[in-house]
């Protein structure tokens, strides 16, 4: 049995791209995969997310899930992804 997906050998993350990346995890197998490309459609730095950079990706990571996996997953990344924020 395999165990809970890490980033890609020499890939350091931030504290909030690590969470990211956690939370991605608990939903789809391919957690690296689509942060990196989700990110890249945005000229964000996967590895080095802000608060802002998660606002902006927090529907395109939840989608991507959703559609690799299932509409529940998609959810579910979308609450986890939000508590992430900073409250204002």
């Amino acid at each position: 049995m395999q165990g809970k997906p890490t980033p890609p050998e020499g890939v350091k993350l931030n504290e909030l791209s690590a969470a990211v990346f956690d939370a991605l995890s608990e939903h789809t197998v391919f957690p690296w995969p689509v942060l990196k490309t989700q990110a890249k459609r945005f000229n964000i730095d996967p590895t080095s997310l802000s608060p802002r950079d998660l606002e902006r990706l927090i529907d395109r990571l939840a989608n991507g899930v959703a559609r690799f996996t299932s509409p529940e997953a998609g959810v579910a990344v979308e609450q986890q992804l939000r508590a992430l924020l900073p409250r204002r």
